[in-house]
Order: C-alpha cells, then sequence, then structure tokens
C-alpha cells in the first residue's frame, strides 16, 4: 500500500514540475504600443506606491478625537480646590473603545477605578470627557485637565 502512494506521490510531483516547465518556457504577452498605466485624478500624474505611503503618514487614521470632534478647547485656569482634586488624581491607561473610559488612581487612598463619561469619581467629581490624551473632570461645575 505505501509503493502505491509513495509512486501515486512521485509521479503527480513529476507532472508539477513538467507543468512548471512549460509555463516558465511560454513568452509574456506583449505589451501594446502606446500603452500608458493608467493617470490619477484628472490633470495629475500617476502614484507611486511611495508618495501613498507618505500620505497616510500625514493622515490621523486611528485618532480617538477624530471620532469625537476636535479635542477640547483651551480652558481657564482651575481654582485651587479643582488643582488640588486633579493633583489628587492620576491617569494610568485610557481605553478608547465607545464608550471610552479611563483607569484613574487615587493617590491618597490608592484605589484604582475604571469610570466612563458621566459617572462619578467622588463626590462633587464626574468624568466630562475622556479625549486621546486627557482625561476632563467636572470638580464642583469647574472643569480640569487630567493629562496622560
Amino acid at each position: 500500500m505505501m509503493r502505491i502512494l509513495n509512486g501515486t506521490l512521485a509521479m503527480l510531483g513529476v507532472g508539477e514540475l513538467i507543468t512548471l516547465a512549460l509555463f516558465l518556457t511560454m513568452p509574456l504577452p506583449a505589451v501594446p504600443d502606446g500603452w500608458k498605466p493608467p493617470a490619477g485624478p484628472v490633470g495629475q500624474p500617476p502614484q507611486t506606491a511611495g508618495s501613498l505611503v507618505a500620505a497616510m503618514g500625514t493622515r490621523a487614521l486611528f485618532r480617538f478625537e477624530d471620532r469625537l470632534g476636535s479635542a477640547s478647547p483651551q480652558r481657564p485656569a482651575a481654582s485651587s480646590q479643582a488643582s488640588a482634586m486633579a493633583q489628587r488624581l492620576h491617569v494610568i491607561g485610557l481605553v478608547t473603545t465607545v464608550p471610552a473610559q479611563a483607569v484613574l488612581e487615587d493617590t491618597q487612598t490608592h484605589q484604582t477605578m475604571v469610570v466612563a463619561v458621566g459617572q462619578s469619581v467622588m463626590d462633587g467629581v464626574t468624568v466630562d470627557a475622556i479625549h486621546d490624551h486627557q482625561v476632563m473632570l467636572n470638580v464642583h461645575g469647574e472643569l480640569v485637565e487630567l493629562p496622560w
């Protein structure tokens, strides 16, 4: 039985080698005279792979803020109470799924919490927004930025 199987596999291998040799000896089809590669958009030369890769590098394809709109605008300086709260909380990480979540650590109690927009962090402090590199907190009606 093994001899038959080995013989069959050998014949298949020889057949594939013959087919490969035939394909390699066949001439390539001729390119018609006057053929040019298709042009890019009207009036522009064809784009090369290098130019396309360079153009992709300038676009923010996976930026979380782009899905939400522009980044948060500049805010006035926070009060001392709000600044003290911002010093107490530390951003450990951000999860940019929908809905976005932030991992915060309270440096006084060493408690870690995972919160989303609208959730309370502690008394009088709620998460206002979660951006690509920051978390905005509402501290008793005042917005405070926690950078990541």
